[in-house]
C-alpha cells in the first residue's frame, strides 16, 4: 500500500500535479505553481501601470524612462547622496531650462524680481526706449547729513558746506552717466544753483550754491532737502 497516499496529511513524492484554478480564485482550493506564477505576474503588471499620487517619496531613476518621463527630469544621486556620474547621459535637454549665464529667448514667461515688477513699470507708448533710474536719494544736507530714502545708495559723505558725495551700493557699468540734482533750503531768499562733478563708477560729487536776491555773490550753502537721481 506504499503507492497510496493517506487522506489525512498525505505525504506525496515525485512531482504531483493538479488542476490550475482560474485567475482570481480565492478559496481553499489547492493552488498550483502555474496559478501562483500567473497571479504574481498579473500583480506586478498592475502595479507598473497604476496611477498613484506620491507624496514625499524618493524616486530612483535608472537609464530608462519612468512612465514616459525622461530620467533627466530627476536629480541623479547614488546611495551616498553624491552625483551619479555613471548616469552622465541623463542631461537636461538644451532649451528646457535657462542657465544663469545663458542667452535665451523666453516665450510666455513671467519674470519677477525684488526690484522690478509690472506695478513699478507703467505702460508706455511710442518707440522711444525706456531707461530706468540706476540710483536715487533724498537726504537732509544740513547739520548731520541723513538719508531719508534711497535706492542703490549706501551713504552720503559730507565734504563741507554745500558739498556732498553720493556713494552707490552697486557700482555703475562706467562713469558716463547723467546725474540730476534738485535742492531746497528752508528760509531761502534766493536761488539754489546745483551741479555735480567727479563722477566715478562708485560715486558722484554734488554741489549746492545759493545766490541771495540782493547779492550778486553766490556762495556754497547746505540745503535741508537734496535729491539726486542717476540714469545710465
Amino acid at each position: 500500500m506504499s503507492s497510496k497516499a493517506d487522506t489525512n496529511s498525505p505525504a506525496f513524492t515525485g512531482t504531483p500535479t493538479g488542476p490550475t484554478a482560474s485567475a482570481g480564485t480565492n478559496t481553499t482550493q489547492i493552488a498550483t505553481t502555474a496559478f501562483v506564477t500567473s497571479a504574481v505576474t498579473d500583480g506586478i503588471s498592475t502595479e507598473r501601470t497604476a496611477t498613484v499620487t506620491l507624496t514625499n517619496k524618493t524616486i530612483n531613476a535608472d537609464n530608462n524612462t519612468i512612465a514616459g518621463i525622461a530620467a533627466s527630469s530627476f536629480v541623479l544621486s547614488n546611495e551616498s547622496g553624491n552625483l551619479d556620474v555613471a548616469a552622465a547621459q541623463k542631461v537636461i535637454p538644451s532649451g528646457d531650462v535657462v542657465g544663469t549665464t545663458d542667452t535665451q529667448t523666453l516665450t510666455n514667461k513671467t519674470l519677477i524680481t525684488p526690484n522690478i515688477d509690472s506695478a513699478q513699470i507703467p505702460a508706455v507708448s511710442g518707440s522711444a526706449p525706456l531707461y530706468l533710474c540706476r540710483a536715487w536719494v533724498n537726504f537732509n544736507g544740513t547739520g548731520t547729513v541723513a538719508i531719508r530714502s534711497s535706492g542703490n545708495v549706501s551713504s552720503i559723505t559730507d565734504n563741507g558746506t554745500g558739498q556732498y558725495t553720493v556713494n552707490f551700493t552697486t557700482a555703475m557699468p562706467d562713469a558716463d552717466f547723467s546725474a540730476n540734482v534738485s535742492a531746497y533750503r528752508e528760509g531761502n531768499s534766493g536761488y539754489s544753483f546745483l551741479g555735480y562733478s567727479l563722477p566715478t563708477t562708485s560715486a558722484v560729487s554734488v554741489t549746492t550754491i545759493n545766490k541771495n536776491l540782493l547779492s550778486d555773490a553766490p556762495s556754497l550753502a547746505d540745503n535741508t532737502l537734496v535729491c539726486v537721481s542717476v540714469f545710465r
